[in-house]
């Protein structure tokens, strides 16, 4: 009975933490493109997107991944041109 207590309290534990481990979120396209905007203005440094992402909430490996899953699709590069015709034209 004492061992079952013990495993019990050690998967209750596990469970915990892992639930609150905090989940890799995914930037959106549009996020991206402000982001991409401001990094452009820098120099382009690591360091230098490092502090932009940061001030987005994102980091520098999930700006990266985004960056080249756009350049292998298509589609996500069409919809990122549009998002950038919408934002040229003003509209939100």
């Amino acid at each position: 009975m004492r061992d079952f207590k013990r495993v019990l309290i050690l998967i209750l534990i596990s469970i915990f933490i892992f639930a609150c481990k905090p989940s890799p979120k995914e930037m959106s396209l549009e996020d991206f493109f402000e982001v991409q905007n401001e990094i452009l203005s820098t120099d382009l440094t690591p360091a230098s997107k490092e502090k932009v992402l940061k001030k987005y909430g994102y980091t520098l490996k999930e700006y990266d991944e985004l960056d080249a899953k756009i350049m292998r699709d298509p589609k996500l590069r069409e919809k990122l041109g549009e998002i950038k015709l919408k934002k040229d034209k003003g509209e939100k």
